[in-house]
């Protein structure tokens, strides 16, 4: 009997805090998208493009982990239905637990190989901060795009860091250096 591979993006995703939810970076990325920093970027974007169109909007969540993200964007489009695919499986038994409707449905898929369901069948398919983790972009990047309708947008939130945010062993040194200089509790 093969032996299950432990999933280590749900442990991560259990015991950490991210960068992104700190209060002063999300007025920085409020204040680089929509001019203002109390401005959710979210809500924003749905107003810029979406309005009026509550209920209608069918969606894909790349790398969807637990779909956070996907219920912080529902209270805003109420998604006539939104598909989540992530490689993690226990981080899909979350997003489907806490899923605020039957409209929106989850499952596992290696983006890096997989295909993606429903040709030219979205309006809007977005990525917030996991395609990093993906080494065939070409690959992911071609699926979403066939997944598209005509006109329809992807949304893809990210940050980089070099080669992929991956960073040199001298780079990994000293940051490991300095976060062994805080206490354990930050």
């Amino acid at each position: 009997m093969k032996k299950k591979k432990k999933d280590t993006t749900y442990d991560y995703y259990k015991k950490n805090t991210f960068w992104n939810d700190h209060f002063l970076v999300k007025e920085y990325i409020n204040q680089q998208i929509t001019d203002n920093p109390k401005t959710d970027w979210m809500k924003f974007f749905f107003d810029k493009y979406f309005a009026g169109q509550e209920g209608k909007v069918k969606a894909l969540s790349v790398g969807c982990g637990n779909g956070w993200q996907d219920r912080d964007l529902d209270t805003h489009f109420k998604f006539k239905k939104l598909d989540g695919f992530d490689i993690s499986e226990s981080l899909i038994g979350d997003a489907v637990k806490k899923a605020p409707s039957k409209n929106f449905s989850y499952g596992l898929r290696d983006l890096n190989n997989d295909s993606l369901p429903h040709e030219n069948y979205y309006d809007l398919a977005i990525n917030v901060a996991a395609l990093h983790h993906v080494e065939n972009m070409e690959h992911i990047v071609s699926q979403v795009h066939k997944t598209l309708k005509p006109g329809g947008l992807f949304v893809h939130f990210e940050y980089i860091g070099p080669k992929r945010n991956q960073y040199s062993d001298s780079d990994l040194h000293y940051m490991n250096f300095m976060q062994s200089l805080f206490p354990e509790s930050m």
